[in-house]
């Protein structure tokens, strides 16, 4: 059920930040089902991370294209390279919005 889905998606998104933060890498977090929001700014903080995470609870639609273009916004000033990693059930509810935002990210 959901409270499994969310417990992997925990587990794996912890193991993500440990591999980011080996490679001295910020982490955000940027959570999104009808609509998107930011819950952390790129960081390199576990516990916050941890914290606003298990506050990400499954709810609404798929809504792809907005964290997409939040987070190309939120990453388009800084500097060197940076990675948008999208966490999803691979059901948009606009797959030609949500490619837009990628092509444009």
């Amino acid at each position: 059920g959901d409270r499994g889905k969310m417990a992997g998606l925990l587990n794996g998104s912890l193991r993500l930040f440990g591999e980011a933060r080996r490679r001295e890498l910020a982490v955000g977090v940027v959570a999104f089902a009808s609509r998107a929001h930011l819950l952390l700014r790129a960081s390199c903080d576990e516990l916050r991370f941890r914290s606003r995470l298990k506050t990400v609870t499954p709810a609404g639609r798929t809504a792809m294209a907005p964290p997409i273009r939040l987070a190309t916004r939120l990453l388009r000033r800084r500097p060197g390279e940076k990675t948008i990693l999208l966490i999803t059930d691979g059901m948009p509810d606009d797959p030609a919005a949500t490619l837009e935002a990628a092509r444009l990210a």
